[in-house]
């Protein structure tokens, strides 16, 4: 006998975890790249033409697959016409959310991506700690561990 057995269903789904962290990724990115220039504008305040070539240059390095399958390439499509459509809104929404600073010296930046407590450190992170957020309650300890996805 061979003992053949029948193949698992498979089922097709998007991941919405890895779309989420490239979205983050990419967030972090093109702020840093703001940030580097000397004129450290936010997102509303660059150029649209400008802005449009920096999400695609960036989301083509972040979606540059290794796998050649057709449909590990849709699936990327898919991701890439989403992610483009949501850094493209994200100028709006920079520019209501810089209109509440209007009072400040200068606009309120993003300082830090992706800190974390109570977790493994990711790359050169200055902030991040492996310690987790520690509360005390009488004879109860709580341990807490998250990401802090932006601080301004």
């Amino acid at each position: 006998m061979l003992k053949v057995r029948p193949c698992a269903d498979v089922e097709l789904a998007i991941d919405r975890r890895r779309r989420g962290s490239r979205l983050h990724r990419l967030l972090a990115a093109l702020h840093g790249e703001l940030d580097a220039r000397d004129d450290r504008p936010t997102p509303a305040g660059v150029d649209p033409a400008a802005y449009s070539e920096m999400v695609e240059r960036r989301l083509e390095e972040c979606l540059a697959q290794l796998d050649e399958h057709p449909l590990a390439q849709a699936f990327a499509e898919i991701d890439r016409r989403l992610l483009a459509r949501w850094l493209n809104d994200y100028v709006e929404q920079h520019r209501r959310y810089d209109g509440g600073y209007k009072q400040a010296d200068e606009p309120v930046r993003p300082r830090l991506f992706e800190t974390s407590f109570g977790l493994p450190r990711k790359g050169a992170d200055p902030v991040s700690t492996a310690t987790p957020l520690r509360i005390e309650l009488e004879d109860q300890r709580i341990l807490i561990t998250g990401r802090i996805d932006r601080i301004d």
